[in-house]
């Protein structure tokens, strides 16, 4: 019996030091509870002072107006012009409209039925002299003055939900930042995202020479004026849609934001920038225009505290869709700081060279210039084809082009056009295209041929002085094997569950459930395959290593509290693209976010068309104003385009080389395949046109050669790019000629003048 209870007791003691070894590991997890506060007033008065900005508090407002020494023009929480009519109207009986004068507004769920519900700081936290305004949401602030700022506490007692928020003056911008870690939190319910200072960067309805600019793609505008569809409004997550995410419906790809930062034009000569420096990766972009109810557009940030999923329960005929939110928010510091803007910087240009600068500053950005040829093919090696054996289904691993013919390729096109292209060599894993194990099993299917037949590819790349880089897909993965398995090595969403993904059809770009489902690997196993990458990648004599997805993919994992809402993915892949560079090779990334552009040698299948343009109202290249000229990049196939000659135009227009996907054979099975288009990247059918094309503008990619763009404008269907060595060129995007201030150009067509012409 004595042994027993011994046992007992050493069991409960093990039991014990277990969960305080969790309690300790999940110490950023515990969090003050929420308690009801006075209120605490601070006076108004400067707060901050430089050599170029004054920094204003109110009071009564908890309002901060930040104002140029030099010029006298004057950013702040609430519109300036808003803020003078409420000082002059009566206190007593003004009526503020509660979203213009809200610093902040919460969104939050109760956490048993999912509810989602939502409150603004005004007036539940803000006192009103009007007594008018209702009394049922309760709640208070308390304000003090901070080293250069202001720090305010947002308490809503009816959510038992308390939010601090700092104001810091620095030399050039205004940081606002949220520390989650000092958020509170009662039992009704739990904070989802706090909309930090929705006004500060906005425009009057209607005002000429004003828009907003928000990141969608390589960038867009959206104009300030009021129409008869009314309000228009943009949403978009940075660095793209959490991968891990349980999205009911989600059935289109959205075009990705690769890079943290908005601002608003105000008129002709101000305007601010605002770039998310900490926890871009759990922020949203909001872009509202054409509002009659509010009188501005506006562009902010929505700051995610905690992660979701969007989960429908089905009953028969009917389907109840919520929020499941994560039980716990994530721990880290959001900080988004806007860079007030003037003269002639006050547009996109002087957003595009704000934001360059910052990367420079920050040692976040390539300050060499690098050389850029005027095309790039992305050769297909393999793919998954289904076939019976005795009437019994089996999938084999089919060649679209072996080693020796994309060699034969890379000779002719050579031959054809003058140049050899940057060149990326595409599933030659052991599934091919198609996901398989992760890094395609790190090796070769033997239906792509030899070593020996691989190697005299990279050969003739470095004898011939042209890249060419081998991908490896090392994020997804649809079976067991290169040390995974997919029963425990799978990303966790919000509400624990694994997170699946499906293959995107081409044409339509909606997801495709019946051509099977894959999965994200679990975010603290990337270390490891990274470092196999690594090794495997000299043991095959690679020379250039392309980790595609990887440069654009970000997401979560729920199952350890460091990789909440995405958090440390722009840090953890940027650390493991120098690990490859590192061992002297070319590390290239497609379509990637800014921290990744940042690392990577070379960029190819740049998206360069616009899509989902229904909110937006002008396509510009933001993306290439920051970076073309110091990382080499490339367009997404123009084969592959439902117009060649558009998205060739669209390539010409920002300075981007031309891309082409290809292979090598087409065989009728491949309809079969989840990737429906294969029939149009025939290599035979596309060699004449890619001559004519390289032939034909090859002259102005040698011309632009590695300069930066330095500025860019769009008229009448002419776009009009000057580059940092003179360069200027036209580019009609339309499908008609247009008289452009070089003469007329046919549709889709540029000319170009060298500096001095």
């Amino acid at each position: 019996m004595k042994k027993i209870i011994k046992l007992i007791s050493l069991i409960c003691a093990a039991l014990l030091c277990v969960g305080c070894l969790a309690a300790c590991g999940n110490a950023g997890k515990v969090r003050p509870a929420y308690k009801k506060v006075a209120a605490v007033k601070l006076d108004n008065q400067v707060v901050a002072e430089n050599d170029r900005y004054i920094l204003r508090w109110d009071g009564d407002w908890m309002a901060l107006i930040m104002e140029s020494k030099a010029t006298g023009q004057i950013w702040s929480t609430i519109p300036y012009d808003y803020y003078q009519q409420l000082l002059s109207a009566d206190p007593a009986s003004v009526e503020p409209d509660s979203d213009i004068v809200s610093p902040i507004t919460i969104d939050v769920v109760e956490p048993v039925g999912f509810a989602l519900d939502w409150a603004k700081a005004f007036p539940t936290c803000i006192p009103c002299a009007n007594e008018s305004y209702s009394e049922d949401y309760k709640g208070s602030a308390t304000a003090k003055k901070i080293e250069n700022g202001v720090e305010v506490n947002f308490y809503f007692d009816n959510y038992e939900i308390s939010v601090p928020i700092q104001f810091v003056l620095r030399s050039d911008s205004l940081a606002i930042s949220i520390d989650s870690t000092k958020i509170t939190e009662g039992s009704k319910y739990q904070l989802l995202d706090v909309c930090l200072t929705p006004f500060f960067s906005s425009a009057n309805n209607g005002t000429a020479d004003s828009y907003l600019f928000v990141p969608s793609g390589n960038g867009a505008l959206m104009n300030t004026d009021i129409r008869v569809d009314g309000r228009r409004e943009y949403i978009g997550e940075i660095y793209g849609t959490d991968a891990s995410r349980v999205l009911e419906n989600r059935y289109f790809e959205e075009e990705q934001i690769k890079m943290p930062v908005f601002g608003a034009k105000s008129g002709a000569t101000q305007a601010t920038l605002a770039i998310v420096e900490e926890g871009a990766s759990s922020v949203e972009i909001v872009g509202i225009a054409g509002d009659d109810t509010t009188d501005y557009a506006r562009v902010y940030g929505k700051c995610y505290v905690r992660g979701y999923d969007i989960i429908a329960d089905e009953y028969g005929w009917q389907s109840t869709v919520y929020t499941r939110t994560a039980d716990y928010m994530t721990d880290q510091n959001i900080k988004i700081a806007y860079y007030p803007l003037e003269g002639g910087d006050a547009d996109y240009t002087g957003m595009a060279d704000c934001y360059r600068n910052y990367m420079v500053k920050n040692g976040m950005k390539k300050t060499e210039l690098a050389d850029q040829a005027a095309y790039a093919v992305s050769l297909l090696g393999n793919v998954q084809t289904k076939k019976l054996a005795y009437g019994v289904p089996y999938y084999s691993t089919d060649s679209m082009t072996t080693f020796e013919q994309a060699k034969s390729i890379l000779s002719e096109l050579k031959t054809e056009t003058g140049i050899y292209p940057a060149t990326q060599l595409v599933g030659y894993g052991k599934t091919g295209i198609d996901i398989g194990a992760v890094g395609g099993g790190f090796g070769f299917a033997s239906c792509s041929g030899s070593k020996k037949d691989y190697q005299s590819i990279i050969s003739l790349g470095q004898k011939n002085k042209f890249l060419v880089s081998t991908d490896f897909e090392m994020l997804l993965f649809g079976e067991n094997g290169s040390g995974l398995s997919t029963m425990t090595d799978v990303a966790k969403s919000a509400s624990l569950s694994k997170s699946k993904l499906y293959y995107p059809g081409v044409a339509l770009r909606e997801y495709d459930e019946d051509a099977g489902e894959f999965y994200l690997v679990a975010r603290d196993k990337l270390d490891g395959l990274m470092g196999k990458l690594k090794k495997k990648a000299d043991k095959l004599g690679v020379s250039g290593i392309s980790v595609a997805s990887l440069g654009h993919t970000a997401y979560a994992d729920y199952a350890q509290e460091k990789y909440f809402d995405k958090k440390n993915m722009p840090e953890d892949v940027a650390g493991y693209l120098r690990m490859l560079a590192s061992r002297k090779k070319a590390v290239t990334t497609d379509n990637a976010n800014d921290y990744a552009v940042a690392v990577s040698d070379t960029l190819f299948n740049v998206d360069v068309t616009p899509q989902y343009m229904n909110s937006l109202d002008l396509y510009i290249p933001f993306y290439q104003m920051v970076f073309k000229g110091y990382v080499p990049m490339y367009s997404a196939a123009l084969n592959l385009e439902s117009n060649y000659d558009f998205a060739k135009a669209q390539a010409l227009s920002c300075g981007t080389g031309l891309g082409y996907a290809l292979i090598w054979n087409y065989d009728s099975r491949f309809i079969a395949t989840p990737h429906e288009n294969l029939f149009n990247t025939l290599y035979c059918d596309h060699k004449k046109q890619i001559a004519k094309t390289v032939q034909e503008y090859g002259d102005f990619y040698a011309a632009i050669g590695n300069s930066a763009i330095t500025d860019y404008s769009f008229d009448g269907g002419i776009a009009k790019t000057t580059y940092e060595n003179g360069v200027v060129s036209y580019t009609n995007l339309t499908d008609s000629e247009k008289n452009s201030p070089v003469g007329a150009l046919a549709a889709y067509t540029l000319v170009f003048q060298k500096g001095g012409e």
